[in-house]
């Protein structure tokens, strides 16, 4: 179920499904229970129904950035953190942004872009495997007048 009251199904990776079922094996193989206890070994609260207050004036701290590098969490880590984690590893892995968008179950691509983030290797990775342009198809940079003014113009003139 969706955050805004609609069924939804998303498909879950081979890994995550293995994992699962290993939990489920260590627990005995109830029926019910939850999977995902906090560090007291209790199921994290249902908070479906909290009354939240109202939206802060400040913009939402970043700790989920550091949160997300640390795999046993920190004192500031919450399990929503593990949304933005995911969000950010998907699209460092190379899935579009539609794709994530539907996986997330955000409505519009804005969202994804306040929860997927890049990190400084990535952008150094991304950068490296950008290849040079081919000779023959540029020009040297030209003005009006002919001189040059610092523009790469690609294709053929």
């Amino acid at each position: 179920m969706s955050i805004f009251g609609e069924p939804r199904t998303v498909p879950m990776h081979p890994i995550v499904a293995e994992e699962l079922a290993a939990i489920w094996s260590a627990r005995g193989r109830p029926d019910l229970g939850h999977v995902f206890l906090n560090r007291l070994g209790r199921p994290y609260a249902d908070t479906r129904d909290y009354k939240w207050p109202a939206r802060r004036t400040r913009p939402r701290s970043r700790a989920w950035r550091g949160a997300a590098l640390r795999p046993n969490g920190g004192s500031d880590f919450r399990i929503h953190d593990w949304r933005h984690h995911r969000a950010s590893h998907c699209v460092m892995s190379g899935m579009d942004l539609l794709t994530l968008r539907r996986l997330g179950g955000w409505r519009s691509l804005r969202m994804v872009e306040r929860y997927a983030d890049v990190s400084v290797e990535h952008m150094a990775e991304a950068i490296a495997r950008v290849k040079a342009p081919d000779k023959k198809n540029v020009s040297q940079p030209q003005t009006q007048e002919g001189n040059q003014s610092g523009w790469w113009h690609l294709g053929s003139r």
